[in-house]
């Protein structure tokens, strides 16, 4: 989907941001729309899409400083009780059960992966329901609908979700796939001859 500018300036006009005589999106007090968006080193992907971000942005008039660092200070900087962030760049993938507990319910902010403190008691209900669910269509339901409501309140803004293709050759032996590891169990593959 292209950026739209005109889109973006009038939901933004909605929300008491204008562009000022130097062209910077500014509320009605003169505060400038900026912030600092953070991303780790390591993941090139997002170290380049921060720079498109930072660019799309600064073209409707709002300031994005970007900024990288190695993943360990980066996790350190994001999580708690440090939460020492604007904005951030990550990535995760659920494994086979999407259950989004760990990454949205209320109860892992403090010690668990919420780093962004989203709170809703829609989500928890649905996201605590959905473990004593045992008809598999009934829990894809609930699942949906959790991530709906993740959606609905824009928890995130989802940039997109990368197309991954794999492939091996007939010859390689007791590989067993896996959506979040490609080399998963490697020492156990071998070659047949």
């Amino acid at each position: 989907m292209p950026f739209d500018q005109e889109g973006a300036l009038e939901l933004l006009a909605e929300e008491g941001w204008e562009q000022n005589d130097s062209g910077q999106l500014a509320n009605g007090d003169g505060e400038v729309f900026a912030f600092s968006l953070l991303t780790n080193s390591e993941a090139l992907v997002r170290t380049d899409w921060i720079v498109a971000v930072q660019q799309m942005l600064g073209e409707i008039g709002i300031e994005v400083e970007t900024e990288t660092m190695e993943f360990g200070a980066y996790l350190d900087r994001i999580n708690p009780p440090n939460w020492d962030f604007d904005a951030i760049a990550g990535a995760w993938s659920l494994s086979l059960d999407p259950n989004m507990e760990s990454l949205f319910h209320s109860s892992n902010i403090e010690s668990g992966q919420n780093n962004i403190a989203y709170e809703s008691e829609e989500f928890d209900e649905l996201a605590t329901d959905n473990r004593a669910i045992l008809d598999v269509d009934e829990r894809m339901e609930t699942l949906q609908q959790a991530a709906m409501q993740v959606a609905e309140d824009q928890v995130y803004t989802f940039m997109y979700y990368p197309t991954e293709f794999q492939a091996y050759r007939d010859n390689i032996q007791n590989h067993s796939y896996n959506s979040r590891a490609g080399l998963f169990r490697v020492q156990e593959w071998w070659i047949e001859e």
